[in-house]
């Protein structure tokens, strides 16, 4: 790859490139073809990380990001045995239980943390030689760590929010307000001085654009057309046992009480002598909560991740329904209402009728209601989920309808070579100013 005209990018994340997160994804197709000589990455993503577009990593660690004085002794590295006094005190398991309430009282969910340009790191980053911060932020620690950054190397920067966590980060507790505004009132200070600022989708950039009165761009994930039309689907027609598929995360504040609520449905439905199948592909930590709300029978089935692309997306063109799940709960709207998932694009290529069961005023339900590539189903409710399950398996129609749309607005707005180019234009314009 010719290395003229981009710039060395150090990308500051909590998402390293990966095949087995939506943030993982979608940098590494937004990245894709980048020389991998101009491009490292600085992050504390606990999944492993893929040499396929960037082979330059630092992970972060103590030496860099910790928490705040004395509560760095509740952090999940401090383990009984250790060294230090504290580890040999045989009260020490009580100490810190109790200790871990009065956290949980004051600061709740977020504990403060401290950012530190440690040797190891600096000397990283000069022997890089970076152009361009290319940044997705994060708690209080990775935004003071960007900033200790800058101060050492004054370079652009272009900032990136994936969610806009904003509102939602560090809730409850005494304190909790007090950090989230000194959270963001750095944010805004560094979205000031940034050379670019990006959202994950039109309406999240609206937001943004509102609340800091800066233009912003809008960037989420991109497939490649040419790669996903060897999987593409042909006959529409639901098999003799009708699957519908989701694969992904199981989240308390995103998505798991829909998928929940999908899977009494479909149990339902086979009580009333449907024959059909709901596979359920999700991490086994994040199934673990719901596995025995998720018993319902044969008809509900929970299965692994893939460990290739190859497989999870030949799984889901060979599906009858897909389905993009939103919580109802006031926590989750909060938190996800300006969010796209990467999985979006993929499903409008698949070919394979998507039903979105989700509330109004959510970025990705508005989009399919607006743009027509869904089956929007946002009464919550076993009953109205059963009914838009039985009404995308039989309305012939309606299934040709939203597939036809879906792959037609997958090439207009997400093909990988028009949104790449746009994205990498956009960093090489950053760099120079």
């Amino acid at each position: 790859m010719e290395s003229r005209g981009f710039p060395r990018v150090l990308f500051v994340t909590t998402f390293a490139f990966n095949t087995m997160n939506g943030g993982g994804v979608t940098f590494s197709n937004l990245f894709r073809g980048w020389p991998k000589d101009r491009l490292a990455t600085v992050h504390n993503d606990p999944l492993p990380t893929s040499d396929d577009v960037c082979n330059l990593y630092f992970r972060l660690g103590p030496d860099e990001l910790r928490r705040w004085g004395p509560l760095e002794w509740l952090a999940p590295s401090h383990r009984a045995g250790g060294t230090g006094a504290a580890a040999s005190d045989a009260a020490a398991p009580v100490s810190r239980s109790m200790l871990q309430r009065i956290r949980a009282q004051v600061f709740g969910s977020g504990v403060p943390e401290t950012a530190r340009l440690s040797p190891a790191l600096e000397q990283f980053i000069a022997a890089f030689r970076p152009e361009l911060i290319y940044t997705t932020l994060g708690g209080q620690g990775m935004v003071d760590l960007v900033e200790a950054i800058r101060a050492r190397f004054p370079l652009p920067v272009v900032v990136h929010l994936m969610d806009d966590w904003r509102d939602t980060i560090y809730g409850d507790g005494w304190l909790s307000g007090w950090q989230r505004d000194r959270l963001n009132r750095k944010i805004t200070k560094l979205m000031r001085v940034a050379s670019a600022r990006m959202g994950i989708c039109t309406e999240m950039t609206e937001r943004l654009a509102r609340d800091f009165g800066l233009p912003f761009s809008a960037f989420q994930n991109c497939v490649d057309a040419a790669r996903l039309s060897a999987f593409a689907r042909g006959d529409l027609t639901p098999g003799a046992q009708p699957r519908m598929v989701y694969a992904g995360s199981l989240l308390p504040f995103a998505q798991a009480e829909a998928v929940v609520e999908a899977a009494t449905a479909v149990a339902a439905l086979a009580r009333q002598g449907v024959d059909i199948r709901f596979d359920i592909f999700a991490p086994p930590g994040a199934v673990a909560p719901y596995r025995d709300r998720l018993a319902l029978g044969p008809a509900v089935r929970v299965l692994p991740l893939f460990e290739r692309w190859e497989d999870y997306y030949r799984n889901i063109v060979d599906a009858d329904i897909l389905l993009l799940p939103v919580n109802f709960d006031a926590t989750t709207l909060r938190f996800i209402r300006y969010s796209m998932p990467t999985k979006i694009p993929e499903y409008l290529m698949s070919g394979t009728p998507v039903l979105v069961y989700g509330p109004e005023g959510v970025a990705q339900v508005d989009y399919a209601r607006r743009e027509g590539w869904g089956h929007v189903v946002s009464q919550q409710g076993v009953a109205s989920l059963a009914a838009g399950i039985r009404e995308l398996l039989t309305d012939e129609a309606l299934r040709k309808r939203v597939t036809t749309r879906g792959r037609a607005l997958a090439m207009e707005r997400h093909e990988a070579t028009k949104v790449r180019a746009e994205f990498q234009d956009t960093l090489k314009a950053a760099a120079e100013t």
